[in-house]
């Protein structure tokens, strides 16, 4: 642990991040195990797991939990990271792994004294369906700490590259399977879920590119252009890719003005309207249920 000590001490410094909110770090062999295990100290409905989505397999994460009434994070690790944090391997960084984790902590401690209480408590909007919030905090978060972050380890644009490009090449079949199996089936939950997670993984999988180029201070064609290039072909998805971009933007600059959770508006308007041109419509109903409308998409 002297290792990990030593690299949160002078990443911290370096990024002149907050640590105040840092509760622990768990480094584990059994990295599924760890996450499942951790007691988050409040009830959440639903276990932690680690990313594994055909795309990327996730090394690290760090969840928001309750210590003695404060909200904290905890960042939890695998053991397999520990030999990349001296020297990269693959093009994989421990040391900015790390960084990129105690980035989280930073934003999820400053963001608990913006809009105290609202880390860890159901988010309950009259407006939109709570699974448009869950894919625009989903960027927000992975934006921030890839912005903050970026310094440590600016060759981690070619991982976040080669991510996205992997995720343009199968998304549209993706999505376009799901509505032929609602076709005959009619299961609305399924297509909702299905196609939800594709918008929802690579709106994230953008936001990681595009903070990162945030912080480095360049654009994503000068660091990606491959996903940059294919994107621009997918002409359903890349006019969303740039409201996203100033959306993210906008919403870091005024952070510290943010009064309310109404700050991810903006966001989930961006969600909502990259689901639609997927061909899925989601709207809440006075009695707060949710309806959901398949329709013809411009993915297809």
């Amino acid at each position: 642990m002297d290792l990990i000590s030593s690299v949160i001490a002078e990443t911290s410094a370096q990024l002149g991040l907050d640590l105040r909110g840092l509760d622990g770090v768990t480094v584990a062999h059994d990295y599924g195990a760890a996450l499942a295990d951790l007691d988050r100290g409040v009830e959440t409905g639903s276990a932690l797991s680690a990313t594994k989505d055909g795309l990327a397999e996730g090394v690290a994460m760090t969840p928001v939990v309750y210590r003695d009434g404060k909200v904290m994070s905890h960042l939890v690790m695998s053991a397999a990271l520990l030999p990349t944090i001296g020297q990269s391997l693959l093009g994989v960084s421990g040391k900015y792994i790390v960084a990129h984790e105690l980035a989280h902590v930073h934003e999820h401690f400053c963001r608990d004294q913006i809009l105290p209480k609202t880390l860890l408590e159901p988010f309950s909007n009259s407006r939109d369906p709570v699974i448009l919030f869950q894919m625009a905090e989903a960027c927000w978060c992975e934006y921030v700490a890839c912005l903050l972050s970026a310094p440590i380890w600016p060759q981690q644009a070619k991982l976040y590259e080669m991510t996205i490009v992997d995720m343009l090449q199968v998304v549209r079949a993706r999505i376009i399977a799901a509505k032929l199996k609602w076709i005959q089936d009619q299961n609305f939950g399924a297509v909702l879920s299905e196609i939800a997670t594709e918008a929802g993984t690579l709106l994230k999988y953008l936001s990681y590119l595009l903070g990162h180029t945030a912080g480095l201070e360049t654009t994503p064609a000068a660091i990606a252009p491959q996903a940059w290039t294919l994107l621009r072909t997918h002409t359903w998805l890349y006019p969303w890719v740039d409201k996203l971009e100033g959306v993210l933007r906008d919403m870091f600059a005024n952070f510290e003005n943010w009064t309310d959770m109404g700050a991810f508006d903006p966001l989930t308007d961006v969600a909502r309207g990259l689901l639609v041109d997927c061909g899925i419509t989601i709207s809440l109903q006075p009695n707060k249920s949710m309806h959901v409308r398949v329709s013809p998409a411009k993915v297809w």
